[in-house]
């Protein structure tokens, strides 16, 4: 069944009517309500189009308690008394991905670790490489992206080691002269410095702040020349999120 058809089922239309009476979710049809009608009526595992609705919702504004209250009209449509666990579940663990989504890009920081996010580190290159040709702040050398992977060049992956690297690399450039940091979406971490004639030695004091408490040196630190023209400063990070 395609999800043109899945829109004219019994489910989609039941599901439709129940949820206008309620009430609860002002622009209930998404992509995903198509997904979710077209796996029931196709007898296929809903769940991972109920993990898509749930982030679809949150995406859009609306508040758990709404988006699992869509369930009970979903069920009685479906003649079942009560959402079953698995459809709770579902739809809850893509609601927290997708509010983390909308917390990130509305705070501009990493709610992980703390640090800026790649959105906000786009706007902050517009106002340092703008600022570099003014009075205020004076460059008089050029500029340098400092960039931080785990071993072989990979990013800290896991929940775990992602939160530790970014409170790191945070804390190290806290105490230093830096124009910026950011944590890209990959979890490649960078700072904005001087390339001045110690930037070399900033190289190795972000390697060893990284590394300070592991007997293997897992975290990888090295420099890039940072273009003077924005566009192209932004092209190179766009690089480093896709490594």
């Amino acid at each position: 069944m395609t999800r043109e058809q899945g829109r004219t089922s019994s489910i989609f239309i039941g599901w439709r009517e129940r949820s206008t009476r309620s009430a609860r979710i002002p622009q209930w049809h998404t992509p995903a309500v198509d997904a979710v009608c077209t796996a029931l009526e196709s007898g296929d595992t809903p769940l991972e189009a109920l993990r898509q609705l749930g982030a679809e919702r949150a995406l859009a504004d609306t508040d758990l308690d709404a988006a699992l209250g869509d369930m009970d009209d979903l069920c009685d449509t479906l003649g079942l008394v009560a959402p079953p666990s698995a459809i709770v579940r579902a739809v809850a663990s893509g609601w927290a991905d997708g509010f983390q989504s909308v917390a990130t890009r509305r705070t501009c920081v990493d709610p992980l670790t703390g640090l800026p996010t790649a959105d906000y580190l786009s706007v902050r290159l517009g106002e340092i490489l703008a600022s570099s040709t003014t009075e205020w702040p004076p460059f008089p050398e050029p500029l340098a992206l400092l960039f931080c992977t785990g071993p072989h060049g990979r990013a800290p992956r896991s929940f775990a080691d992602r939160m530790v690297a970014g409170v790191r690399w945070g804390s190290h450039f806290s105490r230093t002269h830096c124009l910026t940091t950011a944590i890209l979406p990959n979890s490649v971490m960078v700072a904005i410095v001087a390339a001045d004639g110690a930037l070399d030695a900033k190289v190795i004091a972000a390697s060893d702040a990284m590394n300070s408490s592991t007997a293997a040196r897992r975290y990888e630190v090295h420099a890039l020349d940072l273009p003077g023209d924005a566009a192209d400063a932004r092209s190179l990070v766009s690089n480093l999120s896709r490594s």
